[in-house]
């Protein structure tokens, strides 16, 4: 089958011939419906960024949807033909982390799907059992970016829900896949005054997916904030760019005892002592979101409380996608499609 893969470390992505590999016990094989394309494939392609040690060439995509088209020994609960997302960051279930149940932090991690190992950028995937959601109803197109756009969004945000206050201010910075969720995610489960922050052109965008207020980044951005909070700053911000802009704006925002959750895989940094940022603020990142809130997630959406922004492209056309993404011209999600009929028994 034709795949978008990562032949060597540090190499850009190219299109390859790879065999479809049959599943093992506890496997499924997936025909793929559909796969978000990110900004960390981007990391990937073009700057030969590793979020886990390279070890074999592989196929990119961790934002993937598909169907069920072969169980392999002892997967009992699945039929051919179900529709599933895939959880990126496959789970041990065994170490400390796991049986707490902060599995996405797990220590040892088998698997990474399109960040290590096989992704979607295929016609077939083979997965684990343990790290696929049924989805139920929803267009599998639609929901591909609850993978990792949905997921980031939503495990950060509840990361941040024990430091906002009854009608307090939450700083959302980066208005694309993720913070298109997080808006809205803040909006259903926070009393909070959500304040976006982009460039002029997403904000219009912002306002729609729920934010109360906007902000035009530049260096008026922490003024304008500071202004619109009373003085008093953010009880959280949720920076989804994580250059050394958006984290310094973070940590001038924050109020003492707020917090600073970050996701942007930008690369920035930011001083961090005594005098600065306010006293008591936690900055910290963050990992995706648990195996639970995944199927909440799913929950959520199919109860139609979620808006998925993607713009869909044939999988033929990835390249073109990721040149869309690379000049900023993406609302929302880009989703790559896939042909071929949904598999029966």
């Amino acid at each position: 089958m034709r795949a978008y893969r990562i032949p060597a470390a540090g190499a850009r992505a190219q299109w390859a011939e790879t065999p479809v590999r049959r599943p093992g016990s506890g496997e499924i094989l997936l025909r793929t419906a559909a796969a978000g394309v990110c900004r960390t494939d981007l990391e990937i392609i073009d700057h030969g960024v590793q979020f886990a040690p390279f070890t074999h060439p592989y196929t990119i995509g961790h934002e993937n949807v598909g169907y069920v088209a072969e169980l392999g020994a002892g997967v009992e609960d699945l039929a051919i033909g179900d529709a599933v997302v895939v959880n990126a960051g496959g789970t041990c279930g065994l170490c400390s982390y796991c049986r707490s149940g902060d599995d996405n932090y797990c220590s040892a991690r088998p698997v990474y799907y399109g960040t290590r190992d096989d992704g979607g950028l295929a016609p077939y995937l083979t997965v684990r059992r343990r790290d696929v959601v049924g989805i139920g109803g929803l267009d599998p197109r639609l929901a591909a970016p609850l993978g990792d756009a949905g997921a980031t969004a939503y495990g950060l945000v509840n990361a941040v829900r024990p430091y906002i206050t009854d009608n307090g201010h939450v700083v959302v910075i980066g208005i694309g896949g993720l913070g298109s969720f997080a808006l809205q995610l803040l909006r259903l489960l926070s009393s909070a005054r959500v304040i976006a922050v982009d460039v002029a052109g997403k904000l219009e965008h912002a306002r729609r997916r729920g934010a109360h207020e906007t902000v035009v980044s530049g260096p008026d951005a922490a003024a304008e904030i500071m202004r619109l909070t009373g003085g008093r700053g953010a009880d959280a911000v949720l920076d989804f760019v994580g250059i050394d802009p958006t984290l310094a704006l973070g940590a001038k925002v924050a109020r003492p005892l707020g917090c600073v959750g970050v996701v942007g895989t930008g690369g920035g940094s930011t001083p961090f002592g005594f005098f600065g940022p306010r006293p008591g603020v936690r900055m910290f990142t963050h990992a995706s979101c648990t195996l639970r809130e995944l199927e909440e997630l799913v929950e959520l959406t199919e109860r139609g409380l979620l808006e998925i922004d993607a713009e869909f492209f044939p999988f033929a056309e990835a390249e073109h996608a990721y040149d869309l993404l690379r000049a900023g011209k993406i609302t929302g999600r880009a989703v790559l499609t896939f042909d071929g009929a949904r598999p029966t028994a």
